[in-house]
């Protein structure tokens, strides 16, 4: 696939950047927007070409941030996500869409509805984008074939996907939060105020023995909760690799046209770490390393973040 990405979805994603930088009070979790921006810089980059004008649906639209980005001139998009907000499915809810956007002062058609039944008509869409959303259905093989139903003959699908690179980061993030856990009980044995629920929504650990809290946060223990709807880590882990989303696809229907494992950590790295100190001539020698270097190509294989752009053949 060659060529460059339309003039109109640049120019939306550089009207739309200021906007959502400054909406903090809408952001799921902190940097949201950061990491959001970054990641559909290299979706633009890297299938911007394939992104023709037309009508696009945008699956599990999140907060209607990506939606806002895909109603650039020439292209009509409707969002699609669940209305009630689910911190098990990562769904955010209608609210956060109304926060998004009164912040950026205009909306966009939302529907909604599940990935695994979409409300619309076959052969309906001449693109359908979906960042983070997939991998939380269900049955994801049923959402691929919704998909590639409502899409016309010739269309295209971009999805954004997490890595098994971007899975091992569970995996530490899990540790790190048992390790505090051990250390405030060494350093703090008396009564004191009862922790706050995690943010992934699972149980605070209270109660019990460490080993049982422990058990019943993490059935997988020592290994981390899977993120998406499979029943354990190490077959969400296998199922997260890049070759097993082209099965997927393929099983689907589509001809895949684009398939590789994209790093927004560089970006994160850069703007939340680097940056501020950029006059620290060590720090900023780092930063051209893992922009440029080669350092660019291990971080860059160890993505957190798989990039397909599929094809549904012409009739």
């Amino acid at each position: 696939m060659s060529g460059s990405p339309p003039a109109a979805l640049l120019e939306q994603h550089q009207r739309l950047a200021p906007a959502l930088a400054g909406l903090r009070e809408a952001e799921p979790w902190p940097h949201f927007f950061d990491l959001r921006l970054s990641e559909w810089e290299i979706v633009l980059r890297l299938a911007g070409p394939a992104m023709r004008p037309g009508r696009w649906l945008d699956v599990g639209s999140g907060n209607s941030a990506s939606t806002l980005l895909l109603s650039a001139e020439g292209y009509w998009t409707v969002g699609l996500d669940l209305p009630a907000r689910d911190l098990a499915t990562h769904t955010y809810g209608a609210e956060l869409h109304a926060a998004v956007w009164k912040g950026v002062g205009r909306r966009v058609p939302v529907v909604w509805g599940t990935a695994t039944d979409l409300p619309f008509r076959g052969e309906t869409f001449d693109g359908v984008f979906s960042s983070y959303a997939i991998q939380y259905l269900a049955d994801i093989d049923r959402g691929l074939r919704e998909i590639f139903r409502v899409l016309k003959p010739g269309g295209t699908a971009v999805l954004v996907v997490p890595s098994a690179g971007q899975r091992v980061g569970a995996f530490s993030s899990m540790w790190r939060e048992i390790a505090r856990e051990g250390l405030s009980r060494v350093l703090c044995r008396r009564a004191r105020p009862p922790r706050p629920a995690p943010a992934d929504g699972s149980p605070p650990v209270t109660g019990g023995g460490l080993w049982s809290q422990l058990r019943r946060r993490f059935p997988d223990f020592p290994l981390p909760n899977p993120d998406s709807a499979h029943r354990s880590y190490l077959r969400e882990l296998l199922d997260s690799r890049l070759a097993a989303w082209r099965r997927r696809a393929r099983r689907a229907g589509f001809a895949v046209e684009l398939a590789g494992t994209t790093s927004v950590t560089l970006r994160a790295v850069t703007e939340w770490v680097v940056s501020p100190w950029r006059a620290h001539r060590a720090l900023r020698r780092l930063q051209i390393l893992v922009q440029s270097g080669p350092l660019r190509r291990l971080v860059t294989h160890l993505g957190e973040s798989h990039l397909l752009v599929l094809a549904k053949g012409a009739a």
